[in-house]
């Protein structure tokens, strides 16, 4: 398999569906991933992900109100999958929630980026890199 560049990488990346990015995640974690407790993590960050993916895909595709005032009746209307609009309905609480639990994704995913890279950094310190060596 080839090295990617970085700006070929984005533009396959660019080109996914967020189901397709997060199969693909889930593949190269189960192969290069070994730390468990970081696995633990990656797992329950996963499964936070779907939530709030399964959410997103509710509001994003909900068709807007009939009503002149467009305003919100605690009813959304999504497309089933034969394509016919059907209620959902959500309190303005459980629309609020949604925000909540998408800000306390990214406050965990900041944390295991810092975690992954105190790893990656702690791998490095132990680790002779021929190629940095030489810029010496």
């Amino acid at each position: 398999m080839a090295d990617l560049s970085i700006d070929v990488a984005a533009l396959i990346l660019n080109a996914m569906n967020s189901t397709s990015k997060a199969a693909l995640f889930e593949f190269l974690i189960t192969k290069y991933e070994t730390h468990e407790g970081f696995l633990e993590h990656l797992s329950h960050f996963q499964k936070m992900m779907h939530v709030l993916t399964e959410n997103r895909n509710i509001l994003q595709h909900s068709l807007p109100s009939t009503e002149p005032t467009y305003g919100y009746w605690g009813i959304i209307y999504k497309r089933n999958k034969l394509g016919k609009p059907v209620r959902y309905k959500a309190s303005e609480d459980d629309l609020v929630q949604i925000a909540w639990d998408l800000d306390a994704a990214r406050v965990y995913v900041e944390q295991l980026i810092a975690l992954k890279t105190a790893q990656v950094r702690a791998q490095r310190k132990r680790t002779k890199y021929q190629h940095f060596d030489a810029w010496g």
